[in-house]
C-alpha cells in the first residue's frame, strides 16, 4: 500500500491551482514540521524561504543519509519528506516562515511551530508534535491534571500572530501533541481568526483533560476539525475528544503506528477502516477508568514521580535512555529507591490498579470484532492506475 512518499511521486506535478489543499498535504506538512529548521527558516514572519531553499540548506547543514541510517528517532524520515517534497512542482516553491522551537525546562514545556504560505490566498499553520525530549513527553502527561499546559497557551499566541502576518484562508494542523495544539488554538482563537479557518487537521493527537472547558463558540469550531487516528492508536485515544475521528490503516504495528509516514494513502486521501482495533479500545477504556480513580493532585504526584525516574542520569531525551539501556535502567532503579516511601507506595498502588483495570477491560471486550476495511480502503489501486487517474 502507498504512503506519503508515494503520494509525493504521484501528485508531485499537480499544482495547488489544479488541486487545492487536502488532508494528505496537511499530514505531509505536519511530518515535515519535525525537521530542525533552526538557522534555516526565519523566526519572524518576514523574508520567507521556499521548500527548495530550506531543503538545500538542511542538506548542507546535516547528513541526511546518516540520520536515516543511525538516528533512533521515529521522526527521522521527516528530513527525507522535506527533500522529496522540495523536488516536486507542487511543493518546491511554497514559502516557509515563522519557525519557533522552544524548550522550557523550568515550566515543563516543549513547543514548535512553522507556517507554510501556499500562495497569497492560503496558508497552513503547523504545530510540531512531541519530539524526543523527556520534558515534551511530560508536558503531554501533564494534560491529565492541568486545564491548560504552556504549549497550548503558546499555540494560541502563535496562531494569533501568524493570522495577523499572513493573508488568506487558514488551515491548522499537527501530529501527536501538535494535533492537540491545532484543535486548542483553533477553538479558542478570536472570532475574526476562526472565520478564516477552513479546516483543522488533528493527526493522532490526544484529547483534552477534564479541566478544559469548551464554550459554545469553541464547540462550534470543532465542526471544522478533522481528526485521524491509526487502527491501533495509543496517543490519539488519550484523554477526552469532543470531535469525531477517522481511522486509518498503517503498515506498522502497535505504538509504531503513531509514525504517520506509515499511514496508507490512496489518491489524495487515506485508506480507512470503520473503527480502531480492539486492543486500542481496551487501552482507551483502561486509561479512562484508571484516571477516574485518581484525583488531579494524585495524577500530578504520580506523573512527577514517574518522570523523575525516567530522567535518571540526567537524561534529556528518549534517545539518551535508549542509547545505553543498561545504564538507564540502573539509574532508574537508583532513582526509584531514592523516592520517598509514600511516593514508591503510590507508584506501586496505581500501577497495580492500571493492570487490574486492563485485565477487566480485556474480559469485557473479549468478543470484540476486528474492524473491516471500508469500501474506499478495499480498492486495489496500482501506482500506475493512480497516476493515470490523477492526470485525467
Amino acid at each position: 500500500m502507498a504512503n506519503l512518499f508515494d503520494y509525493l511521486e504521484w501528485r508531485g506535478d499537480i499544482t495547488f491551482e489544479m488541486s487545492p489543499v487536502n488532508e494528505v498535504d496537511c499530514l505531509l506538512f505536519a511530518w515535515i514540521s519535525y525537521v530542525n529548521f533552526e538557522g534555516i527558516v526565519p523566526h519572524e514572519f518576514a523574508a520567507p524561504v521556499t521548500f527548495k531553499e530550506a531543503s538545500d540548506m538542511f542538506n548542507e547543514k546535516y547528513d541526511l543519509d546518516r540520520i536515516l541510517s543511525e538516528s533512533l528517532s521515529f521522526t527521522r524520515t521527516s528530513g527525507l519528506a522535506l527533500k522529496k517534497a522540495a523536488e516536486t512542482e507542487r511543493f518546491s516553491g511554497m514559502k516557509m516562515l515563522g519557525y519557533r522551537n522552544e524548550i522550557d525546562y523550568d515550566n515543563e514545556s516543549q513547543f514548535s511551530a512553522v507556517t507554510f504560505q501556499i500562495d497569497p490566498k492560503n496558508a497552513v499553520v503547523v504545530f510540531r508534535g512531541t519530539d524526543d525530549t523527556i520534558v515534551g513527553w511530560k508536558e503531554d502527561f501533564n494534560m491529565c491534571f492541568m486545564p491548560e499546559v504552556p504549549a497550548q497557551k503558546k499555540a494560541l499566541e502563535y496562531l494569533t500572530e501568524a493570522a495577523a502576518k499572513v493573508r488568506g484562508k487558514l488551515y491548522i494542523c499537527g501530529h501527536s501533541k501538535g494535533g492537540n495544539l491545532a484543535v486548542f488554538s483553533g477553538a479558542f482563537a478570536q472570532k475574526k481568526i476562526r472565520d478564516r479557518v477552513i479546516a483543522i487537521y488533528n493527526f493522532d493527537g490526544p484529547g483534552f483533560g477534564d479541566g478544559t472547558v469548551l464554550g459554545e463558540n469553541e464547540k462550534e469550531m470543532l465542526k471544522k476539525c478533522k481528526s485521524f487516528t491509526p487502527t491501533e492508536s495509543v496517543v490519539g485515544m488519550l484523554l477526552n475528544h469532543s470531535e469525531d475521528y477517522t481511522v486509518i490503516r498503517s503498515t506498522q504495528k502497535n505504538i509504531m503506528q503513531h509514525d504517520c509516514a506509515s499511514w496508507m494513502i490512496v489518491r489524495n486521501g487515506f485508506v480507512t477502516v470503520d473503527e480502531v482495533e480492539r486492543k486500542s479500545k481496551v487501552f482507551d477504556e483502561t486509561m479512562k477508568n484508571w484516571l477516574r480513580q485518581m484525583s488531579p493532585e494524585e495524577r500530578e504526584s504520580f506523573i512527577d514521580a514517574l518522570f523523575r525516574i525516567l530522567s535518571a542520569n540526567n537524561a534529556k531525551t528518549t534517545i539518551d535512555i535508549s542509547s545505553d539501556v543498561f545504564k538507564s535502567v540502573t539509574g532508574m532503579i537508583k532513582e526509584y529507591n531514592n523516592l520517598s516511601k509514600e511516593a514508591r507506595n503510590m507508584l506501586r498502588r496505581f500501577t497495580a490498579v492500571f493492570i487490574k483495570e486492563g485485565g477487566e477491560t480485556i474480559l469485557k471486550t473479549r468478543k470484540g470484532k476486528t474492524p473491516e476495511l471500508t469500501a474506499k480502503a478495499s480498492e486495489e489501486v496500482s501506482e500506475n492506475g493512480v497516476e493515470q487517474e490523477e492526470k485525467k
